[in-house]
């Protein structure tokens, strides 16, 4: 059986990144498509589970959306490890009860504008969490999203975005969400940017030379980060 069950919202946006460390640290891993008619397998048979991102919403009325609702219910209950990126962070977040609603404005993309990069900031109360382990207070990161996220007070605010705010969130001992993402590499970027309706609007040459400005601290941000949540589900 393998240590890490890796679910998809949409077949494009696979682990990208994560799939390459996992093979790196000796991880075993299984990726399903939620929805996609394959039955999910039972989550206590994996020592932690990661929820990628999609173009669904969290407050969905459709099979799919309410049917992983339940199964991150019984995750969350049974104190399996969990890590929710981006829709992933926002079905954590409304599975245990907050809200998701349109953000202020989409994040789309590495930049805000020419001159500013999408960034997240640890609070200061929260450097010391085992999430954050060796990352630096403040990071560049990429976004792709319209929704954010209104915790109840269950839920703890980790890291704040310089646009949209709440990004970086914790329920109990070990289930995370990121609103943004740390797990694009450039075969994900080249996929996504071909058919995401979002990033079709963006140069995609633009988005590989910004990639390219902040690949080397964006690659070590997931590696770090990857290897503290493994670390905390005791996989490594």
């Amino acid at each position: 059986m393998e240590d890490v069950l890796i679910i998809k919202n949409i077949e494009r946006e696979g682990p990208g990144y994560f799939k390459d460390l996992l093979k790196k640290f000796g991880v075993s891993y299984k990726i399903i498509e939620f929805g996609n008619g394959e039955e999910p397998p039972n989550h206590r048979d994996y020592k932690a589970v990661i929820v990628l991102g999609g173009p669904d919403s969290a407050n969905d009325e459709t099979k799919k959306t309410i049917e992983e609702l339940y199964f991150i219910k019984n995750i969350i209950e049974d104190k399996v490890p969990y890590l929710g990126i981006c829709l992933g962070m926002q079905l954590l977040v409304k599975a245990t009860e907050g809200k998701v609603v349109k953000a202020h404005e989409k994040e789309i993309g590495f930049k805000v504008n020419e001159n500013v990069n999408y960034s997240v900031e640890i609070k200061d109360d929260c450097l010391d969490d085992p999430i954050f382990v060796d990352v630096d207070k403040s990071f560049n990161v990429f976004q792709l999203h319209g929704e954010t996220v209104e915790p109840k007070n269950n839920i703890k605010i980790l890291g704040v975005g310089n646009i949209v705010k709440n990004q970086a969130v914790k329920f109990g001992e070990n289930a995370y969400g990121f609103q943004f993402h740390v797990e694009f590499d450039k075969e994900l970027i080249e996929r996504c940017a071909s058919e995401d309706n979002d990033l079709k609007k963006l140069s995609k040459d633009k988005l590989f030379i910004e990639y390219g400005e902040i690949e080397i601290n964006y690659k070590k941000l997931c590696e770090v980060i990857l290897r503290n949540f493994l670390k905390i589900a005791k996989i490594i």
